[in-house]
Formats: structure tokens, C-alpha cells, sequence
């Protein structure tokens, strides 16, 4: 430290020290301490210190500090400010009172008092601190702090990293990047007093790097349950290798079990690996390596293999199974993607033991493949898939699908020039030429397709050869073909309110072979469709009630359709949508009539009018075949939708939905058959006021802790993404229940389906939740299944107890976790039976 004064100080300390002279002295008001640095200062100026040309000082009226500071003072590099600061000139020391803050090069600290001794050059807090360097930072009730060396001591300290919080009794930094922690704890609990901790005598913190610890005792509730000899933690920010939380259980099929002994391997910033291991004692084991990878604007994907071995039991060798599963999405360039979805399986055994209801439920899987770009602005899509029955063994395999599309065109684009179309799009006159509303459109499909029932086919019965059995059946059956579609449509208003269609489509394809054998057969048809149609309106305002207007929109309309005989492709094999038409001659009539009703809603409390626009709706259509024989008019459909407006009474929400359907016969109008589909919901608000409200750690409460600072990627994207779905409630800050009901019968048959839905949930209290669903089948006056989950909110865990039951099958789940580390402090039992 400088302890003369630099020659070109010299005039500004006499100056100051003849301000300081002539200064009014009241020796009662001031600190017996402070008097006497005050009689010896202008005896004195060879013992201040050096100042920086850019510190400026500003005189305190009140004879109770020296100076007043506003702006930070800068000293051998050492800046600090405070509310007051005073000078002890011949003990060298410096004391900062009301907001203090001193800095030196990384380190800070901020208190409400600090004292600076610049002879030792070490500086020491008074009271509740903060010391921060770099990301790191410190509470304290009592810093100590070497300047020179960057060392210190912390009384009580405590910090935080990522979302967890570390106490201890006393924190000294013993290097640059390593601190000791003697009786220190960690928690993710915010909490004044944690609901629990892992405790340790002898702690060593490497920043941002790890925790090493001896020893180690889990207490809840400050009741150990848990203890080992040493332990070490990861503080590195982001994700981090390491063992995960195995989970032990017992139940009838598998009895006792060891599941989820799991190691998960950051790999890199882009990608990580879990390897996981189960041991059942009754059933097997099963092994698993699963992961996912992903780079932003690049590619994504996972993926997740399994090898399983079944316990055969005394009548029987052990069975081995695996399943495969992988996805990726690739960014190739602009607009040009890749995609592949591939799910392969030994058997369907290995789903048996799942607690995933549509796992076990699986008939069959596929796989798929996708290249997509676009040429002159339209779509090319190339695919490929391949699909196995897993109750039948069937497979059928599409590679590869390719189509093209352009959309509908003005067909003068194709005769008229750049030129004259800027020059047509300028023209002034909006009446509508008779040739613009001419449009034509194009696509393109080429496919291959196979179908293999073979047990045991080769791959070249896989992929493309057709193959029959001895009885002459195909066991595996390929066919190729390309198909191309064309249309011209013209569509216009007539009088300025009758729409009017007329379309003309055309398919042909090139097939690999026909019925006959014969090689690349050919065929094609058309169609031709007229369509007409207008709109009706009549509304009805009613300004001074809740419903303003009632609106009704009715749009009639009648289609003709006609295409020729085309019995001539019946050889032609149709697959993969290439195909054509082979039926005899058809010209068909459809008459329809929509009804729709709309309404405007009186805002709430004076708010802006609210619109329902299909509060009411009803489809109905019939044809009448002109080629038909005897009684020509099909079946009369009728679509029904009622979707009224949510009803707010109180706190209380009622929202109802219907939705049905009805045919009957256009001769007798007796129903042939008809359904309806029925919800209703009512929720509201579960607000509960929180009496004796949980006391939060220093962090929480630190006028000096810069909460901001340390908030990371994971914390944002909020705490529970991890949970299995299971393990979250929709809502839990509201209660509903809804019922839907299903009813659906035909004509001359008393058999009928009738199925009842419930879903409700309750937050019963500020901590607990409970939700139930099931569907009965009312037919058969049987439950199909249930479900019950109940939720209670321990602070910072979580605790959650799910019961399902389908048919014969019934499984439960017991978890607890830490809301902030659902991964890391997890703790799950589960039984099921079949």
C-alpha cells in the first residue's frame, strides 16, 4: 500500500485539511475515537493515503461523520462508497457506515458497516454482508477478509449455486477457487428452517466445480435417516454425470425388485445418456441405454434400447427380448428436412410387465422415414415406413412414397406474360374478367408397397419380391406405381350472390403389373362435379339484454357429379392411394342444407362484447342416385353441435357441450340410427389463504443477495418438466368435474353402447389435492377403469399416491421428491398385478 502523499496531491490535501480546520467542532456529539483522528488532521497529511485524480468529496452536515460520500473513492485500486465514511488517520483505518461497499479487483463486499484497515491492508463487516466474486457469492453475518492475499473468513456463512442453498458455521477460502465449510449443510428447501438437509461436519467447496464432504447424514425434519462415510456433490451449473435414485418394490409378478439403478452421462452440451439396470427377483432383469441429443437450428432426436430376460420357470428356458426405439429431426438446409421414427421389437412379450397402459395394450408398430423440400416454392415429399402386426406377425412395408403437388392456378398465368399480369393486377376496373376465375392443379405420387404374412421371410420378401405358397397364395405381395392427378375447376358469382362450381378431374397410372401379369399396366379416369350455393341472413338485435343479437345463417346447396363406366380397370391392382376408378356409370345429386347460429354476448362488467359463432349448428345432406334402381334417395344425415358460451355465476364456471349425429330412412323417416355425445363441466376458484405463512431463508429476505445474478436456463423453465405425467395435476389451483356421456343405437337391433366418463379434482387444502377419473360402460354395468391420484405438498417435496385399475389389471404408485431435484431425491414404490 502507498503511504506518502505524491507531490502533485500536496496543494489539494492542505487545502482539505484547512476545510477540515475551520470546520465548527462539537467533541460531545462524536465518538471518542473519531475526536481524536480530528485534532491530529492537519498535524497529519503525511500519513493520509493517495487519492485518484477523479475523486470527488461532497461535506456532510451533520458533525456526526466526517464526509459524505458521492462517488466511489479509489485507493491503491480499492473502490468503496458508503453513506458516511470516516478517516482514522493515524490508525490507518477507514470505517464505511450506510450501505457500505468496497471492491477490490474480482472480490466485493457489501454491508451495512465495514471497516478497512489499510496498515494490514485486511477489511472486516459488522452485521449482515455479502461478499461476491465473480458468480460466487457469500451471506454472512461477520466477514473477515485479507485484501492482498484474497482470502477470508465468513461467521454463518451461506451461498447458493444452481437450486440448491449451502450454510455453514463458518466459511473460510483457503484458494483462489476452494473454500472449507465446518458443520455446513445443503438443502433446495427456502425455508428459514429446511424441512430437510444433508449435513457434514468437514466440508471442502471447489467453485463451480464440486463438494467434497465427511461425513454425510440425511436428515428430515432434523431426524437423520440416512448416513454415509463420504460423500462428494456436483455445483457445476447445467447437467451433470451421475448416479440416479434406484427404486426398490415388491409385487406379485415381478416380487422382489431393484429398478431404476441408473448412471447418467452428460456427454457433451448437445447430448446425454442414461445406462439403467432392473433386477426382479421372480421375473428377470431388464437393461436399458437411453438418451437424446439436440443442437438448435441443427437436429434433435433420442432414443431408447432395451434387452430384457424373462425367467422361464421349471417347465420352460429363459426367454431373452429387446425393443428399439429412435427418432431424429434434421435441419438440412432451408425448407429441407429430414426425419426417421424406427421401432423395432423381438416380441410383443417385452410389454407385458409395462406400467404404460398403451404399451401393453401395443397390436403393432411402425417405423418411418421422411425427406421433405420444396421445388419452385411447392412441397416434395419423399417417405418410406414399415409396419408389424404384433399379434399376427403380419408386416407391410411402403419404400419408397414420393408426391408432388402444385396448388390451385389461374390457368392464364400459363398463356399470359410477367408483364401483362403486372399490368392486369394495375388495371383500376375490379369487374372480374370471364377467364380469371379458370384455375388448374397438378400432383404427383409414386409408391411401393408390400405386404409379407411369410413367418419367417428373407429380405428380399421384405423389400420387393412377391412370393406364393405352395396353394398359390402370396405370402409376400409387392406392387409399384406412379399416379398423376390433374383438375381444371371454374368457379364464379352469379347475380353477385349464387356461387357456382363446375370442376373436371382426371387420374392415370402405371402399375408394375395387373391382375393378368401383364407388365406395366395403364388405365385412367375422370369425373366431372357442379356445384351450386347461396347464403341466407337474418338477424335479430336485441340491445338492451344480456344476448345483443342472434344471428342465422342458412346455406342450401346442390351438387351434381357424374362419372363415366370404368368396369375396364377392374384387372388393375389399387395400393398406396394409386389406383382409379372401376365401377360401373354414376350420376349422383347431393342436396345439403347448413344451419348456423351465431350470437353477441353482453361483455362482462362493461367490458367488450364477446361472439359465439357456432353456438348452434345443423348439417344435413341426401343423395339421389340417378343410376340407381328402385328407391334412389340414400340416407337423410343430420350433424348436430351446441357449444354455448361458459356460464360465470360467483365464483362458480358451468360450461356444457353436445354434439350428436342422426340418420334416418328419406321413405318412412324412421331413425336408422342415431348418437349424441354430452359434457358438462363445473369448476372454480380454490383460493386458500395462507394463515401462518412458511418464514424464507436469508436469501429470499437479503436486502444485499442479487437473486437475479443467479438465475439459470433450468429454474426458468420451471421445476417439475421432469415428472412423469402421472405425477401432475392439470390444474391445482381450481376444482372441477366434468362428466361426458356417449350413447349410440341402431335401427332393429337392441344392442346399444352407452359409456360415462368422470373426471374431477379438488384442492382440498393449500397443500392437498385430490383427483379421480374412471369410464363406465353402462350397458354392461361395469367399470372399465379407474383412476385416483392424490397429491400432497410437503414445502419443497412432493409427495403423490396414483391407483389404477383396467379390467384385471390393477397397479399403484407411491413417489416423493424434491420439487427442485425430481431427479437427484426421488423416492418411488409401486405393486401392479395382471
Amino acid at each position: 500500500m502507498i503511504k506518502t502523499v505524491q507531490s502533485k496531491f500536496i496543494p489539494i490535501l492542505i487545502a482539505l485539511a484547512i476545510l477540515l480546520i475551520a470546520l465548527p467542532q462539537r467533541a460531545q456529539d462524536h465518538p471518542v475515537g473519531e475526536i481524536d483522528s480530528l485534532a491530529v488532521v492537519a498535524d497529519s497529511l503525511d500519513s493520509l493515503y493517495t487519492f485518484s485524480d477523479s475523486s470527488a468529496f461532497a461535506f456532510s452536515d451533520s458533525l456526526d461523520s466526517l464526509f459524505t460520500l458521492q462517488d466511489t473513492i479509489v485507493i491503491d485500486s480499492i473502490y468503496y462508497k458508503a453513506d458516511s465514511i470516516y478517516y482514522y488517520v493515524q490508525e490507518e483505518r477507514i470505517m464505511l457506515a450506510g450501505n457500505a461497499f468496497l471492491r477490490y479487483q474480482t472480490a466485493t463486499i457489501s454491508s451495512d458497516t465495514i471497516s478497512v484497515d489499510m496498515q494490514q491492508e485486511k477489511a472486516a463487516s459488522e452485521g449482515q454482508a455479502l461478499m461476491k466474486e465473480g458468480s460466487h457469492q457469500l451471506l454472512g453475518d461477520e466477514i473477515r477478509f485479507d485484501i492482498a492475499d484474497q482470502d477470508g473468513m465468513i461467521k454463518q456463512g451461506a451461498t447458493k449455486f444452481d437450486k440448491g442453498y449451502y450454510y455453514g458455521e463458518e466459511v473460510r477460502k483457503v484458494g483462489k477457487e476452494v473454500f472449507d465449510i465446518d458443520n455446513g449443510y445443503f438443502t433446495t428447501c427456502d425455508s428459514q428452517e429446511p424441512h430437510y438437509y444433508i449435513y457434514s461436519r468437514d466440508m471442502r467447496l471447489y467453485r463451480d466445480d464440486k463438494i467434497v464432504a465427511k461425513p454425510v447424514v440425511f436428515y428430515v425434519n432434523y431426524f437423520p435417516v440416512l448416513a454415509l462415510p463420504y460423500a462428494t456433490f456436483t455445483i457445476k451449473r447445467g447437467r451433470q454425470s451421475g448416479f440416479l435414485v434406484a427404486e426398490p418394490g415388491y409385487n406379485s409378478s415381478d416380487g422382489k425388485y431393484l429398478k431404476n439403478i441408473a448412471y447418467f452421462i452428460a456427454i457433451s452440451d448437445y447430448a446425454n445418456l442414461t445406462t439403467t439396470l432392473d433386477y426382479m427377483e421372480l421375473s428377470g432383469w431388464e437393461t436399458r441405454v437411453e438418451g437424446d441429443y439436440t443442437k438448435q437450428y441443427d437436429f434433435n432426436g433420442n432414443y431408447d434400447a432395451r434387452l430384457t430376460e424373462r425367467n422361464g420357470g421349471l417347465n420352460s428356458s429363459d426367454s431373452y427380448q429387446w425393443y428399439f426405439y429412435s427418432h431424429h429431426h434434421h435441419e438440412i438446409a432451408y425448407k429441407t428436412t429430414f426425419e426417421s421414427d424406427l421401432k423395432f421389437v423381438s416380441n410383443k412379450n417385452i410389454f407385458e410387465n409395462s406400467d404404460d397402459i398403451n404399451e401393453r395394450l401395443k397390436e403393432e408398430i411402425t417405423s418411418s422415414m421422411s425427406y421433405k423440400t420444396y421445388v419452385f416454392d411447392r412441397l416434395l415429399s419423399a417417405s418410406s415406413s414399415y409396419t408389424e402386426n404384433l399379434s399376427t406377425d403380419e408386416k407391410s412395408i411402403t419404400l419408397p412414397s414420393v408426391s408432388y403437388s402444385l396448388p390451385s392456378k389461374p390457368v392464364y398465368e400459363l398463356f399470359i406474360g410477367t408483364e401483362d399480369l403486372e399490368e392486369i393486377s394495375a388495371d383500376d376496373d375490379d369487374t372480374q374478367k370471364w377467364w380469371e376465375p379458370l384455375s388448374y392443379s397438378y400432383s404427383f405420387k409414386g409408391v411401393h408397397t408390400g405386404t409379407i404374412v411369410d413367418e419367417d421371410p428373407d429380405l428380399e420378401e421384405v423389400l420387393w419380391e412377391s412370393h406364393r405358397d405352395s396353394t398359390g397364395a402370396y405370402v409376400s405381395e409387392h406392387h409399384a406405381g406412379v399416379l398423376n392427378t390433374a383438375g381444371l375447376r371454374y368457379s364464379w358469382k352469379a347475380a353477385g350472390w349464387l356461387d357456382l362450381t363446375q370442376s373436371l378431374t382426371t387420374n392415370a397410372v402405371v402399375i408394375d403389373r395387373d391382375r393378368d401379369n401383364n407388365k406395366a399396366a395403364a388405365g385412367y379416369d375422370y369425373s366431372t362435379s357442379s356445384k351450386a350455393s347461396f347464403s341466407l341472413y337474418g338477424t335479430r338485435q336485441m340491445p338492451a339484454m344480456y344476448v345483443r343479437a342472434v344471428r342465422h345463417i342458412m346455406t342450401p346447396s346442390v351438387a351434381f357429379t357424374y362419372k363415366p363406366d370404368f368396369q375396364e380397370n377392374s384387372d388393375l391392382y389399387s395400393f398406396g392411394s394409386v389406383g382409379v376408378n372401376s365401377s360401373k356409370k354414376s350420376r349422383t345429386l347431393r342436396y345439403a342444407l347448413s344451419n348456423t347460429w351465431q350470437l353477441k354476448l353482453r361483455g362482462k362488467d362493461g367490458g367488450s362484447e364477446r361472439k359465439l359463432n357456432d353456438f348452434f349448428k345443423i348439417d344435413s345432406a341426401v343423395s339421389y342416385n340417378l343410376e340407381g334402381e328402385g328407391k334412389k334417395f340414400g340416407t337423410i344425415s343430420h350433424r348436430l353441435s351446441f357449444k354455448p358460451a361458459t356460464a360465470e355465476v360467483g365464483s362458480f364456471n358451468f360450461k356444457w357441450t353436445n354434439s350428436g349425429s342422426i340418420y334416418e330412412d328419406p321413405y318412412d323417416f324412421n331413425l336408422n340410427s342415431w348418437s349424441v355425445s354430452t359434457g358438462f363441466t363445473i369448476s372454480g376458484d380454490a383460493s386458500f389463504t395462507e394463515y401462518f405463512p412458511e418464514p424464507l431463508n436469508r436469501f429470499e429476505t437479503s436486502k444485499f443477495f442479487l437473486k437475479d445474478s443467479l438465475a439459470t436456463e433450468d429454474e426458468g423453465r420451471g421445476t417439475l418438466d421432469t415428472i412423469d405425467k402421472v405425477e401432475q395435476l392439470s390444474n391445482s389451483e381450481q376444482w372441477s368435474i366434468g362428466v361426458t356421456h356417449d350413447y349410440s343405437q341402431r335401427r332393429g337391433i337392441d344392442d346399444f353402447t352407452s359409456n360415462l366418463r368422470i373426471r374431477s379434482e379438488f384442492r382440498l387444502t393449500t397443500n392437498w389435492t385430490v383427483s379421480y377419473s374412471n369410464y363406465i360402460d353402462l350397458q354392461e354395468s361395469e367399470f372399465i377403469s379407474h383412476e385416483l391420484i392424490l397429491t400432497r405438498m410437503l414445502h419443497c417435496w412432493k409427495l403423490t399416491f396414483r391407483w389404477t385399475k383396467e379390467g384385471d389389471f390393477w397397479d399403484y404408485r407411491l413417489s416423493l421428491f424434491a420439487i427442485k431435484l425430481p431427479d437427484a431425491l426421488k423416492f418411488t414404490t409401486s405393486d401392479h398385478k395382471h
